[in-house]
């Protein structure tokens, strides 16, 4: 009888373990705990930072906008030409790595392409380096665009590109 009471509080324990699991008011005949997707959540020692720029481009001007950003580092964006939107003839929302010291090659990648005269949305940093736009401006006109972001970066660099 020890034996068969045994199994028997074996099953329902062994059972009760596949049991969804809850804290507070009965939640464990709500819902089932999960695991959370990876990056899904991250903790942060540091605060996060905003930034507001306006970027006056000016007519048949190039530049690039970079966020030095660390491996895992999140930030969300959006940035819009303001007023006429037709000279903005290129935008690529790119990301690359230092330039390697020892003549190897570093890592690129491009996350979006357009002519499009607004972008929003999110970017976790695949790996430590700088990510953000090249803009380029082919009319005879200056071109103004306004970008917000916040998230975690270690700085903000407008860079001129010749051309």
């Amino acid at each position: 009888m020890k034996l068969i009471n045994l199994i028997a509080t074996a099953s329902v324990l062994s059972a009760c373990s596949q049991l969804p699991t809850g804290t507070a008011d009965n939640a464990s005949l709500t819902w089932m705990e999960v695991k959370p997707e990876p990056f899904a959540y991250q903790d942060q020692s540091e605060k996060y930072k905003s930034t507001e720029l306006e970027i006056v481009l000016a007519a048949g001007s190039a530049m690039e906008l970079k966020f030095a950003m660390q491996k895992h580092d999140t930030m969300v964006y959006q940035w819009q030409v303001q007023g006429d939107a037709e000279g903005l003839s290129l935008t690529e929302f790119h990301g690359h790595t230092a330039k390697p010291d020892d003549g190897s090659l570093g890592t690129l990648v491009f996350y979006k392409k357009h002519q499009d005269s607004q972008e929003s949305g999110s970017l976790t940093a695949a790996f430590a380096g700088d990510h953000g736009w090249y803009f380029e401006n082919d009319t005879d006109k200056d071109i103004s665009i306004q970008l917000t972001a916040a998230g975690w970066y270690e700085s903000v660099k407008e860079i001129p590109v010749p051309r």
